[in-house]
């Protein structure tokens, strides 16, 4: 299951917030992300941290995209075989 999506905020903290609320729709349209889904949170906070904070007139601008994969095994449960996650965090002028 793919997915990629795009969060800004005026602020790190703010910037995190945005992801993490498309990272909780992700997870409810795509249920087997729950698998993923503290990777993904420490993936964008670790980028985002090693960031200074921006000036006045900039904001932190994050894309993330990736995908996870899954074998069913003979219970019918799922094993996850790959799990792929990335991020670019940056600081970007305000439109």
């Amino acid at each position: 299951m793919t997915y990629s999506f795009s969060a800004r905020g005026p602020t790190k903290t703010e910037a995190i917030l945005d992801v993490d609320t498309k990272i909780d729709k992700l997870c409810q349209d795509m249920l087997v992300h729950e698998y993923d889904r503290q990777v993904l949170q420490n993936n964008v906070r670790n980028c985002v941290n090693a960031l200074p904070d921006p000036h006045h007139n900039e904001e932190i601008v994050i894309t993330m995209s990736g995908y996870i994969t899954w074998t069913m095994t003979m219970t019918g449960s799922k094993r996850v075989t790959t799990v792929s996650s990335a991020v670019c965090a940056g600081i970007a002028n305000k439109p």
